[in-house]
């Protein structure tokens, strides 16, 4: 029997979730940073003894980066991109025995893209992986790139599902 393996986000230290010691664990630097409250800080402390600290090559923090503009999702955080590229990485040792606990839909539109599975804990979750876009109401125009107003009429840019995709 395989054994699952876990990269948790900050979902994890921020809700009780339930972690057998049969379960190998990883979590990147970043989630640690953003244990803030003192729950979070005292789950960290009990997840921290028996979980590997990861940190992705700069390789795959460059893929990660790349997944996300591809599909529209602008808004990631530096740890974001960690979880991913770190998903991207251990998926490679461990396959479908990795499990990423994250409640962030981004995070999760981009695991579901790259067939990495994940697990939700407080959330509905997502339903289908999306590639989004920024579209200009006024003019129509379509806008791959991160802007705020369109460079044809300068009106604000909304971001709409460009494509869908069942995960």
């Amino acid at each position: 029997m395989s054994r699952k393996v876990y990269l948790i986000d900050t979902t994890a230290l921020i809700h009780d979730v339930h972690l057998n010691d049969d379960v190998e664990i990883f979590v990147v630097e970043g989630v640690l940073d953003e244990a803030k409250s003192l729950k979070a800080k005292l789950r960290t402390e009990i997840i921290l003894s028996k979980s590997k600290i990861y940190k992705p090559s700069k390789e795959n923090v460059t893929k990660a980066i790349r997944i996300a503009k591809e599909l529209g999702e602008h808004n990631l955080t530096k740890t974001d991109i960690e979880i991913i590229a770190s998903a991207l990485e251990l998926s490679e040792s461990y396959g479908s025995d990795l499990i990423v606990i994250t409640d962030d839909y981004s995070i999760q539109n981009i695991l579901s893209y790259l067939n990495i599975n994940f697990k939700k804990i407080a959330t509905k979750g997502i339903s289908k992986t999306i590639k989004w876009i920024n579209f200009c109401p006024v003019c129509k125009l379509k806008f791959d790139a991160k802007l705020e107003n369109c460079l044809n009429c300068g009106s604000k840019l909304i971001k709409i599902k460009n494509a869908v995709y069942n995960p």
